[in-house]
């Protein structure tokens, strides 16, 4: 079910906001280099210091650009709708 590199994300920040440009950019990368999944907000350190809706936001925008994957193992914070952010 399961194969390939499957990374956590890193969280790139710029000040006090998450570096979108960055983390885009290292999604690209993940994916050129041929990982088959990824894990924003995995396992990286940075995800403790994030809202709810900091997450949600960073999970819609990896998911939307790379237009696969799941954001979450649990199926209902997966298919919820993430509240609109500021961010």
């Amino acid at each position: 079910m399961f194969y390939g590199s499957i990374p956590a994300l890193v969280t790139p920040f710029s000040g006090n906001c998450v570096d979108e440009d960055s983390l885009l950019a290292f999604v690209d990368w993940q994916i050129e280099e041929g990982s088959s999944a990824l894990v924003p907000c995995g396992t990286t350190g940075e995800v403790a210091t994030l809202t709810s809706e900091e997450q949600h936001a960073i999970f819609r925008l990896v998911v939307d650009h790379a237009r696969a994957g799941c954001p979450s193992s649990r199926v209902v914070e997966a298919i919820r709708r993430p509240p609109v952010s500021t961010m």
